[in-house]
């Protein structure tokens, strides 16, 4: 079998493109280590020196939809922006930072055990798309303020000062709910 230097090069050529298309893994020239997942990428580190960061809402053109386990933990982070592109935020995913504030957006369901431990979280707005928050999810915040959706199945210990005791007296209800001292009320 005989085959010409032009029947090479296309034959390099397809294997390299192909080779591109199914990549499984990488990490972008901002920083962020992916994997894909179920038709998504999930971030599973960050290797940038940002402190304020705008998560992607794709890379390689394929949508977010998840911050790994422990993907940000302990990176110093004051800022995080997270793209209406992620569903699930993981274990530990932005524990040990510095965070201020966050804001989960609209598509998130599920955020997981200790995604936001030990920050410097004054106020949290959780959508009401998310179903459940895992164990010590905020745990180790200062948290006065959480606006939050209908329903949500929080684990006991999501949050210090008894909040979830309290959101589940009100009957689970959608509101702000604020507190002084260790009282929490709803708005």
């Amino acid at each position: 079998m005989n085959i010409n230097k032009k029947t090479w090069i296309i034959l390099i050529l397809a294997l390299f493109l192909t080779a591109q298309t199914f990549a499984q893994s990488g990490t972008s020239p901002d920083g962020y280590q992916w994997q894909v997942e179920g038709g998504g990428v999930t971030i599973t580190d960050y290797s940038g020196t940002s402190r304020e960061i705008t998560i992607p809402d794709e890379i390689e053109r394929r949508p977010v939809r998840a911050m790994g386990n422990e993907a940000f933990s302990s990176k110093r982070l004051t800022s995080v922006i997270i793209p209406g592109s992620v569903t699930y935020i993981g274990s530990s995913a932005f524990a040990f930072n510095q965070l201020s504030s966050v804001i989960i957006p609209n598509s998130v369901t599920a955020i997981g055990s200790g995604a936001f431990y030990d920050n410097q979280l004054s106020s949290v707005s959780i959508s009401s798309s998310v179903i459940s928050i895992g164990n010590w999810a905020f745990e180790g915040n200062q948290l006065s303020s959480i606006t939050i959706g209908a329903n949500v199945e929080i684990a006991n210990d999501a949050f210090e000062n008894a909040f979830a005791a309290y959101y589940n007296s009100q009957g689970r209800r959608a509101g702000t709910y604020t507190r002084a001292g260790n009282t929490w009320t709803r708005s």
